[in-house]
């Protein structure tokens, strides 16, 4: 995955995150993540899987 898309969709993730008024730890939380893995995906280190995400 080209890293430029991975940073646009963490810097997404973050920004949708933070309008819900959610910590990063509660958000991950209810994703059913790692607050460390939520981290990654914030930065652009890590790319969800698609079939990862719920709808």
């Amino acid at each position: 995955m080209q890293p430029i898309l991975r940073k646009r969709f963490g810097t997404k993730v973050r920004c949708l995150r933070k309008a819900s008024g959610l910590s990063q730890e509660a958000f991950a939380d209810k994703c059913g993540f790692a607050r460390t893995y939520m981290s990654r995906i914030e930065t652009g280190v890590l790319m969800p899987l698609l079939m990862l995400l719920r709808l």
